[in-house]
């Protein structure tokens, strides 16, 4: 196996937020099922196969932990009726892949990794030409999926109270610590474990070593191969002998090594953490990994490099020939830690071509819901257009909605006043003249008949399947809110993560993994109906959401439908943050308590998963499908907590995650083309407003102080940004 993240040439690459915090009925996310376009012919008059006749050729990469993507593609192809090779006859590397694909050699592939692949897609053809005049960048495949960055022994972490990279090489005790064990101690170089000759990675994390001044005090040691590198680092954990070394996720050497047990990642100082590109390299932070303290030295978690989006590119004229096809590569999205649970499986010997297009059918039939809605919409389209080149910087319309003002709401929940305030500041940029939405504050129930009455032309705080009642709505005329308005973009995907938390020191003595073992155990049931204020009249009291949100709806409704509405009820305490009060409480007393959260939002600092609380998991049976007007039990996927910080792996929370997205009235968007582009590109960090909705709880709350803290994420996020209003401005 070859370094996935690394683009090498080898054989491996390179929620229900409060009153004023959460999103209810008339305040709340809340439901399932996104309405289907009105224009889509009827069953009867679709084309099943529209691929039928057609011969596609699929190459893969050359690193084991993408072989599941392609087959999975692959297969969902074969369903539209295409002919297509087997991936595994045309392996290759980044580097001849990409002029390859853009003279037609083949059609497409699924694994590649951006910014790392940057110079591959931006290189010359032999006409002179370049690769992306050819090719196109397609869908979502796994945004932030690709981890990189250090490991060093969780011992020695713990010891020495490690926190970053830059500690070890600034403090003379430490580096001292480390370089002793190197094959040449004594000599001033601390040595790496890190990638091979040839591998992008490599390349990035000598270019971060010189960046952050530490070029004459390390090295990265090559050491015949990255899976004897491998061995060594596990030799060394085992022995409790100082390393430090590198990896990357999805794969299954994180099985070998385990962060949070015999590995930490080792994380960076934010102003060293290298941009991804090896083209032009610099220092820029996307956003910190979304990795605890269980398993990272540092939270915030910036590894040495930003993560890497994994997607599929293709031929134009093959997608243009092909819209069934590019309408699929559009649609798909693979979880991380699919891809991760199949990378342990490849190495524990199921690696055979057959075995990866099995374990690809198995994903298939597991997300069967989600596949069939992609292929609905694959079947029903009918063209595909490439993006077009974006013109010269000297050609280009800086400001496309100078002269137009525009009228923004937010919603009217704490947690999503910072991403308002974002998308805000970046129509600015473009020219636009926007509304200060805290002007206008309002409540789902009434915001999306406005919207589609044009009182407004956008917000950002739509939580779907919770909002779908409120979208499939009815309008005066008798028409339906979605005729007017559209859902726009990939804000937070799977962003909004409901669900209950218990006492960690009640999980750890009783072994408790899931809501409904406490439901059916005499002896939890009572430990925890005792301490109720009725205690002794047999109905638990959760300490749940407030009358009106869409949660209480939906948790009343998972009681019900899990046969247990006479043993359990939600208990109002005279408001949401009275209800964290008694949580808090009770944590810090080991008086048992279930509670119900969410996230983004600040109330995981005071119930901190992992700490003083834990997720409390569900039979997969018995979640809820999210929706609130045909309400029922239908899993998504578990939500992607580990048992540092849920009681079960896979943790199904009682409620599938919802997606936090923009919805915008659609003249407004048929209006302003630059507008609409944005609204489709930004992409916001469930972690980066988790960490602003601590700053906010702890006195920062003024709409001066939520701006500030936009316009300090679009400076975090600048490189990110431009390249936002740049495709933006070449819209407009």
């Amino acid at each position: 196996m070859v370094a996935a993240a690394c683009g090498n040439d080898d054989d491996d690459p390179g929620v229900a937020p409060a009153a004023d915090d959460a999103p209810a009925a008339d305040d709340a996310p809340a439901a399932d099922d996104a309405p289907a376009a009105d224009d889509a012919p009827a069953a009867d008059e679709v084309n099943m196969t529209p691929g039928e006749g057609v011969s596609v050729t699929q190459a893969r990469a050359n690193w084991t932990t993408g072989y599941m993507q392609a087959a999975i593609y692959h297969h969902l192809l074969e369903e539209l009726g295409y002919e297509v090779s087997e991936p595994a006859d045309l392996e290759l590397a980044p580097a001849n892949a990409y002029v390859a694909m853009a003279e037609g050699a083949f059609d497409f592939w699924v694994n590649s990794w951006y910014p790392n692949h940057d110079p591959f897609l931006n290189g010359e053809m032999p006409d002179g030409s370049l690769v992306n005049q050819h090719v196109s960048v397609v869908g979502q495949q796994i945004n932030a999926g690709g981890l990189e960055g250090l490991l060093t022994n969780k011992s020695l972490v713990d010891e020495h109270g490690i926190t970053t990279f830059d500690q070890i090489m600034n403090d003379d005790a430490l580096f001292e610590l480390y370089e002793s064990v190197d094959p040449n101690p004594g000599d001033g170089v601390l040595q790496v474990l890190a990638c091979i000759e040839g591998w992008g990675c490599k390349v990035a994390l000598d270019e971060t070593i010189e960046l952050a001044g530490y070029s004459g005090r390390v090295e990265q040691l090559e050491a015949g191969g990255y899976d004897s590198l491998v061995a060594e680092m596990v030799s060394r954990t085992e022995s409790d002998t100082p390393f430090i070394g590198y990896t990357w996720t999805p794969s299954g050497y994180v099985t070998q090594l385990i962060p949070g047990v015999n590995v930490m990642w080792l994380a960076h100082e934010a102003d060293k953490v290298h941009d991804g590109s090896t083209d032009n390299p610099g220092f820029a932070v996307t956003a910190p990994a979304a990795l605890g303290t269980d398993v990272c030295t540092n939270d915030p978690c910036f590894l040495y490099r930003n993560s890497a989006d994994i997607k599929v590119t293709a031929n134009n004229d093959f997608l243009v020939a092909n819209p069934a096809a590019a309408r699929l590569f559009e649609l798909v999205q693979i979880s991380v830690v699919d891809v991760a649970l199949q990378n342990v499986l490849y190495d524990g010997g199921e690696n055979t071509t057959d075995d990866v297009n099995r374990h690809a059918a198995d994903w298939i039939a597991a997300n069967r819901d989600a596949v069939d809605a992609w292929l609905a919409e694959a079947r029903a389209a009918t063209e595909y257009t490439p993006a077009p080149a974006a013109p010269a910087a000297d050609e280009m319309n800086m400001t496309p909605g100078e002269g137009v003002s525009v009228t923004q709401a937010r919603a009217n929940w704490t947690t999503g006043y910072m991403q308002a305030a974002i998308y805000r500041q970046l129509l600015e940029e473009l020219g636009y003249e926007v509304s200060e939405p805290a002007d206008l504050e309002l409540a789902p129930a009434n915001a999306y008949v406005a919207m589609a009455e044009r009182a407004f032309d956008f917000w950002v705080n739509s939580w779907y399947p919770n909002h779908d009642p409120f979208l499939n709505g009815e309008m005066p005329d008798g028409s339906l809110v979605n005729e007017h308005v559209s859902v726009v973009g990939q804000e937070m995907l799977a962003g909004g993560l409901e669900g209950l938390m218990t006492n960690k020191s009640l999980v750890d003595e009783h072994g408790i993994t899931t809501f409904d073992q406490i439901m059916n155990d005499d002896a939890l049931f009572e430990l925890y109906e005792s301490t109720d204020p009725n205690p002794g009249d047999g109905v638990l009291q959760i300490l749940g959401c407030i009358e009106g949100w869409g949660c209480y709806v939906a948790l009343a409704e998972t009681l019900e439908l899990a046969g247990y509405a006479d043993r359990a009820e939600q208990l109002e305490a005279g408001g949401y943050d009275a209800v964290i009060a008694e949580a808090v409480s009770r944590a810090e007393s080991g008086t048992p308590f279930i509670a119900y959260t969410w996230t983004p939002s600040g109330y995981v600092t005071q119930l901190i998963p992992g700490v003083n609380a834990m997720w409390l998991a569900h039979d997969a049976d018995k979640v809820h499908d999210g929706s609130t007007d045909n309400p029922g039990f239908a899993v998504d996927a578990p939500a992607s907590l580990s048992t540092d910080v849920c009681t079960n792996d896979p943790c199904y929370l009682f409620r599938n995650s919802a997606d936090i997205k923009v919805t915008a009235n659609n003249d407004f968007l048929a209006e302003n083309s630059a507008a609409a582009r944005l609204l489709e590109l930004v992409e916001i960090s469930v972690v980066d407003v988790a960490l602003q909705n601590v700053l906010y709880d702890g006195g920062e709350n003024t709409t001066d102080d939520v701006n500030r803290h936009a316009a300090e994420w679009i400076a975090a996020n600048r490189d990110l940004v431009d390249g936002w209003l740049a495709e933006a401005r070449a819209a407009g």
